[in-house]
């Protein structure tokens, strides 16, 4: 799935694709058990990571016509660090405005993480919409990770934006996830 990078471990690259690409996807796990009616929101906009060197656009596409909604929409992958950035969302007609604050649905992002050691919450703006930026380090399948995710809500859409790394990489490309984050037209 990922490509080798040098001084990462094949085992990291893929749990960190795997959480990504699969856990990540937490607003379509969201709203029930019951598979809901959603779409991805194609309104949003942002400035394309590959565009500048060390990131590469991983697909996520279940073919090349519609985006599954099993998959977050975008993923970009740094050939330095192996680390992910990665945008996911899920609009529901009928979400009300009130169903879930912004902490219930990054609570259930973090699902996945075991031994929390540090925890971080903030409210921050995302394209003129408030939004929460959650910081956590933990374990993935056994793995140290340090993660941070923004949550936010427009209209019937949930977004989340997830950058996933080791800790000791985790200062090193946060510039890039900033800047991915500040490009985002919701």
């Amino acid at each position: 799935m990922f490509h080798s990078q040098p001084n990462v471990s094949p085992r990291l690259l893929l749990m960190l694709g795997l959480f990504a690409i699969t856990v990540h996807p937490g607003c379509s796990i969201l709203v029930g058990n019951v598979r809901p009616i959603e779409t991805k929101s194609n309104g949003y906009r942002y400035d394309d990571l590959s565009q500048a060197s060390g990131w590469v656009k991983k697909s996520t596409k279940a073919d090349d016509t519609h985006r599954s909604n099993e998959l977050s929409d975008i993923v970009f992958q740094s050939q330095t660090t192996a680390a992910i950035i990665s945008l996911n969302s899920a609009c529901r007609e009928s979400r009300e405005r009130n169903e879930r604050d912004l902490r219930t649905f990054t609570q259930s992002l973090l699902m996945g993480i075991s031994e929390i050691e540090r925890r971080e919450e903030r409210d921050v703006v995302v394209s003129g919409v408030p939004a929460l930026e959650t910081t956590v380090q933990g374990k993935v399948t056994g793995q140290i990770v340090m993660l941070r995710t923004i949550v936010a809500r427009k209209d019937a859409c949930l977004f989340d934006v997830m950058y996933v790394t080791r800790p000791a990489s985790f200062e090193s490309e946060l510039g890039d996830f900033a800047k991915f984050v500040a490009s985002l037209r919701l």
